[in-house]
């Protein structure tokens, strides 16, 4: 059977074209990583620096999703359509004129046979017999070796520059300037109070103190930037720390009677809440001790609304009645004995005497 050169030359332009695609979709895939992370560096590094309000942390995120958008179409979606021939791709002129430039043998051969080609359709023997010949002196020439796969320095150049701005941020401690810039741009929706240039550390153990009683509390600054002062801000007002050595401050809050609600204040930053809790002071609200004395003394029952001692007929019943405030555990003690118990805001209970006795209420 006779070779079919310009059925062999068409596959090879075909070829070509899918490798000329394909090699269009390594390098935009490569100049897509490089730009978003460069983007992604220069938007973080903005935002950073100049805290940017929802607005503006609006438009940098929109923006990087119209410019990441616009990128991935122009080199990765369109040359990965065009390599599946979608769309407006490489004709077989542009296609040999690429080929003659790289190949000094080929030179314009292969356009003139593509041109002789649109002739032959005339049925033309002595033209097919001229193409056949053309085609056959280029046969051994591998068109798709005109493009080459390999990554170049220069393609690598473009995504190790980023690739080393982000390690060197991590290395040197500022992580923080693309992790929490990134953060907010991404709920860019959502407001952000600037934060300050040092933090508070609590040096107190814990965060409690019992009603009536002073407490002092302890903070210590570290960061970058440190305030000469810091103020306390509780219901509206502010009141100064003392300063301490080694950035350490102190504030007395003076008989507090319940929770401490307050901010600290420094450097022109206010901070968030923060809550000392109050141990209520447990008491007795409320006592009452009904006395009824045995029959044969013909004394009347007797009610006695406050503690302390009592005289009281031997034999007689006495039932307490006690109501308590900020307390969970009570106890009733006679004679160094619990004889009762209550975890609720009240107890009541009821006893014969016949000898002098001592009791408590806990």
């Amino acid at each position: 059977m006779k070779k079919n050169y310009q059925n062999i030359l068409f596959e090879k332009l075909n070829q070509f074209i899918k490798k000329y695609y394909l090699n269009q979709l390594i390098k935009g895939s490569i100049y897509v990583l490089s730009v978003l992370l460069l983007f992604f560096i220069l938007f973080c590094s903005l935002e950073f620096f100049s805290s940017f309000n929802v607005q503006g942390r609006t438009f940098l995120f929109w923006s990087y999703i119209i410019v990441s958008f616009l990128i991935i179409a122009k080199f990765i979606v369109i040359p990965a359509l065009k390599m599946v021939k979608i769309g407006n791709t490489l004709s077989y002129k542009d296609a040999a004129k690429i080929i003659g430039n790289h190949f000094k043998e080929v030179d314009d051969k292969l356009l003139n046979i593509l041109e002789l080609s649109e002739l032959s359709e005339t049925d033309n023997e002595l033209i097919r017999a001229s193409i056949d010949q053309k085609t056959k002196n280029i046969e051994s020439i591998k068109f798709k070796s005109a493009i080459n796969l390999i990554i170049s320095k220069k393609q690598i150049r473009w995504i190790v520059a980023p690739l080393l701005i982000i390690i060197l941020f991590f290395i040197s401690g500022n992580e923080y300037i693309l992790t929490e810039s990134s953060a907010r741009i991404i709920n860019h929706n959502t407001f952000f109070e600037p934060e300050p240039p040092f933090e508070y550390v609590i040096l107190n153990n814990d965060l409690k103190f019992k009603q009536f009683e002073d407490f002092k509390l302890k903070i210590k600054l570290i960061g970058k930037e440190i305030p000469s002062e810091i103020f306390i801000v509780k219901n509206g007002n502010k009141f100064k720390l003392k300063k301490l050595a080694n950035n350490v401050f102190e504030f007395q809050f003076k008989h507090p009677s319940s929770d401490i609600k307050f901010q600290f204040f420094a450097g022109g930053y206010t901070s968030g809440p923060y809550l000392v809790k109050c141990l209520m002071q447990p008491k007795i609200v409320n006592l009452e001790i009904v006395v009824t004395p045995p029959k044969y003394t013909g004394k009347k029952t007797n009610t006695i609304n406050s503690g302390g001692d009592l005289i009281i007929p031997e034999g007689s019943s006495v039932k307490w009645k006690v109501l308590f405030n900020n307390s969970h555990q009570n106890t009733f003690v006679l004679e160094n004995k619990i004889i009762a118990e209550s975890k609720e805001n009240q107890l009541q209970l009821e006893k014969k005497i016949v000898n002098n006795s001592k009791y408590a209420i806990t």
